[in-house]
């Protein structure tokens, strides 16, 4: 759903302008505080959306900055459940197109 059909490395996905979040049904967020954390990063931009912070139309810029705040709670989630994992950290080098 999350790539149109094609296969893809998402393992968490918040359609825009839905209420809805889907994880891949090979993580067991009950078994593991990584897939668990994955439920939080969806559930970030599920917040985002229904807060109205962003448009449902939003900009490159507003997307990297929705990823960066959801990986930073991410971040802050597995670190609250001792887990020293580094995600996103691609996001803060990436940028929108001029």
């Amino acid at each position: 759903m999350a790539c149109n059909g094609t296969e893809c490395k998402v393992v968490g996905f918040h359609p825009p302008g839905s209420n809805r979040v889907y994880i891949d049904n090979r993580l067991h967020p009950d078994e593991s505080t990584f897939a668990a954390s994955i439920i939080v990063h969806e559930f970030v931009h599920y917040l985002q959306q229904s807060g109205g912070k962003f448009a449902l139309q939003y900009s490159c810029n507003d997307a990297l900055e929705m990823e960066r705040e959801a990986y930073y709670v991410q971040s802050r989630f597995l670190e609250a459940h001792g887990v020293y994992w580094v995600v996103g950290s691609a996001m803060y080098f990436s940028s929108c197109a001029p």
